[in-house]
Formats: C-alpha cells, structure tokens, sequence
C-alpha cells in the first residue's frame, strides 16, 4: 500500500502571502522553508499538487474541510490547532518536536 502527498494550491498561495506579509519574522522563516520544501518535493511522483476550488483567504481551511470529508481515506498533516480538531480524518502529527505519528 503506497503514500501520496497531496498539496492544495491554495496552501502554497497562503505560504507565499504570509512570507509578502507584516508578520513576525518568525513566522516568515518558517513559511519560506515550508515553501522550499514544498517547491522541492513537487518534483516527487508521491507528491501532487491539486487545487480545492476555492477563492480567497478564508477559504483555504473551509476547502480543507470539505476536502476532507469528501475523502475520509485521507490524512491531515498540519499544525493548526484548530483545523485538526473540526476534521475527524486521521491526522500526522509532531510529537516532542522528535516523532511524526498518525492519529
């Protein structure tokens, strides 16, 4: 059984605004090397970019949801507190800043 990485459009265009962003400089850093990441890993044939249809801002974690529920199979891989807990498909979290698990 194999793994694919699925990446929305929409998740590397909110990555690009926070970096052209006024937020703290932290959270720039850390979205210029999830989009180097990304960016790299696009060249995978395990990792696809797809699109979730939606337009605008607010609309990147609506479309994560309706995603979702639209394919219970698939797994989230965020850090967002609050996405994970309105999303009751299978999650891979960082435990301890150590271990990757599915929960």
């Amino acid at each position: 059984m194999g793994f694919a990485c699925l990446v929305p459009e929409e998740v590397i265009k909110e990555l690009e605004r926070v970096i052209e962003s006024r937020k703290k400089k932290k959270f720039k850093e850390h979205a210029i090397l999830s989009l180097r990441i990304l960016k790299a890993s696009l060249n995978d044939s395990a990792v696809r970019k797809i699109s979730l249809g939606m337009k605008g801002r607010a609309y990147v974690d609506k479309g994560l949801i309706k995603f979702l529920k639209e394919n219970p199979k698939v797994f989230l891989a965020t850090m967002d507190k609050k996405l994970k807990k309105k999303v009751k498909n299978s999650k891979i979290v960082i435990r301890a800043k150590k271990k990757i698990e599915i929960v």
